[in-house]
């Protein structure tokens, strides 16, 4: 839950666009996913980073690092 998430493909090095010259960054298309996913089990109260950054507190999970 804290150490794996898909890279976007419009940055970093990857297989779609080799080398972007840009730092590699998180997926926000497949975060929102995540996140809808996530309120609809039960698992956060709503579908945002809000919601997940105050779940991982309340399990002791370390938040995400904000850019």
């Amino acid at each position: 839950m804290t150490e794996a998430s898909r890279f976007c493909h419009s940055t970093g090095t990857n297989a779609i666009n080799g080398r972007t010259g840009k730092s590699t960054l998180l997926c926000r298309g497949a975060r929102d996913l995540q996140l809808r996913y996530m309120h609809a089990i039960g698992f956060i109260s709503e579908p945002s980073d809000a919601a997940w950054d105050e779940k991982c507190s309340q399990l002791g999970l370390p938040t995400p690092k904000k850019k």
